[in-house]
């Protein structure tokens, strides 16, 4: 045998990434004659012990000059994305998948993920996200194992299958009651939905977000199914910095505020937020206070009624002082909260709102007035189960508004509609309402909008649903629907 050469100490640009990845140096020593054989051949034998080492491509890469340019030139030796959480830290393994994923482009690669809680699974997968067409199969193993083909995910829909995972979902789930330690969870990690790819994970803690930054995807649907662990608002708002391409955005946390946090939480900037849902916590106040959604259109505030003190006192803001209008309320403090977060929301970004739903949510009379007047472009108002009183349902007619003097130096009183753009009114279950009040704001509004001499482009009510709600009798319905005609649906 010939005599052999030590690893070359050469540094190349191309494969400086590789020393973030904590690998010791190799031992290897080349045969000459080895050396000589064709970069393909070569290749191919790479290729084969890739396939069995987790990081062989980096160790081939530091033996000499020229396998680290057969390496580094030949995508197929990348194609295998082997993570073990136990090897490891997160960022290094991160580092690793992205720089498998550039080396192997333009082929398809395989992600195997070894890994023993769903903690780390949204870090170690996130570098895949914005490359599913190379994306092959994707193999878990820990205490739970799943076999994913993502191709076969789409099987007869190959031609819509999309370019990235467009959902994430994320569960909190107490580590008592969870079983993914024992058993696959019930949900796959990623599975087809409605031709989106959508990946779920269930986790007893989120993870920090330089971590997984940034994520490009649509929608993030996050929820707690334990009240026993309950993440703190600080956190979850955190998290959320992460996405920053988001569209969609649900949030079900069971979050309580305990302390002043508004000068510790992070404003989070979604410039594309289109949805938003809220639903079941008590931090309500803080998440909106810190959300910073420009294109905001819809959004549904639901289950966010509670009949017990949410620390109103940490705030001092304008609004924050008692409700003049002194009206009745089953969960004060909720509707406090829920109030002064919409208006914190609409000061910071105005966001051009056409559709707002409120199903067990409420607000103070002083809110519902403070939002009316602004909310110029909403179009569809859905409330469920309101205390909300006649002075509410009263901001719907027509109001005085004083215009400037005309030519003979007198005022010109006219009137004006709040919520200008209203075409939809969806009323349930609100008992606090009189029908006498309903039909006549409606039938005031409705006269008004539908003037044929108006050019003031207020819309009219094209729908209104007035179900369950106990004083709105038959008679409101006959009187009501002599304007609206078949545009009114009553029960």
């Amino acid at each position: 045998m010939g005599q052999t050469r030590l690893a070359s100490t050469d540094r190349n640009p191309d494969t400086d990434e590789a020393d973030t990845l904590s690998v010791p140096k190799t031992d290897l020593a080349v045969h000459p004659f080895i050396e000589q054989l064709p970069p393909e051949i070569l290749a191919q034998a790479f290729e084969v012990y890739a396939a069995e080492a987790d990081i062989a491509p980096i160790t081939l890469s530091r033996v000499c000059k020229y396998w680290r340019d057969v390496v580094s030139s030949w995508p197929c030796i990348w194609q295998r994305i082997s993570l073990d959480e136990s090897s490891r830290s997160v960022e290094s393994l991160r580092k690793q998948a992205e720089l498998w994923v550039i080396r192997s482009d333009p082929l398809a690669f395989d992600v195997e993920v070894n890994i023993e809680s769903g903690n780390n699974l949204l870090p170690l997968l996130a570098p895949f996200f914005q490359h599913v067409k190379r994306w092959r199969t994707c193999k878990i193993r820990g205490k739970w194992e799943e076999d994913i083909s993502i191709p076969l995910l789409f099987e007869g829909m190959e031609r819509f299958m999309p370019h990235c995972v467009n959902q994430v979902e994320v569960t909190v789930e107490d580590d008592e009651t969870d079983e993914s330690s024992i058993n696959p969870p019930t949900t796959p990690t990623l599975r087809e939905w409605g031709g989106s790819l959508v990946m779920h994970v269930t986790v007893t803690a989120l993870p920090q977000p330089h971590l997984i930054a940034p994520v490009p995807i649509d929608t993030l649907i996050f929820h707690e199914i334990t009240l026993d662990l309950a993440t703190h608002p600080l956190e979850l708002l955190t998290f959320l910095t992460a996405f920053p391409e988001l569209q969609s955005l649900n949030i079900e946390s069971w979050a309580q505020e305990t302390e002043r946090l508004e000068n510790d939480a992070p404003m989070v900037f979604l410039p594309q937020l289109r949805v938003l849902q809220l639903k079941s916590t008590c931090s309500t106040r803080l998440i909106l206070s810190h959300l910073h959604a420009p294109s905001l259109k819809q959004l549904y505030l639901e289950h966010l009624n509670v009949d017990f003190r949410i620390n109103p006192e940490t705030f001092s803001e304008s609004g924050d002082s008692e409700d003049e209008a002194h009206d009745f309320s089953q969960s004060p403090w909720s509707d406090h909260a829920t109030g002064m977060g919409l208006r914190s929301l609409i000061k910071r970004c105005n966001p051009p709102l056409n559709l707002l739903q409120m199903d067990y949510a409420d607000m103070r009379t002083k809110d519902f007035i403070w939002c009316f007047n602004r909310l110029t472009s909403l179009r569809v108002f859905r409330i469920v189960a309101s205390d909300m009183s006649d002075k509410v349902i009263d901001l719907l007619a027509p109001y005085p508004k004083k215009e400037p003097a005309d030519s003979d130096g007198e005022d010109v009183d006219s009137k004006t509609l709040r919520l200008p753009q209203l075409q939809e009114l969806e009323l349930y279950n609100c008992q606090r309402l009189s029908g006498d009040a309903v039909v006549e704001a409606l039938q005031e509004r409705v006269t008004f909008s539908g003037r044929k001499d108006r050019h003031d482009g207020f819309a009219s009510l094209n729908r209104v649903v007035i179900v369950g709600c106990q004083d709105f009798r038959h008679h409101h319905g006959r009187a009501l629907g002599k304007v609206l005609g078949s545009r009114l649906r009553t029960s």
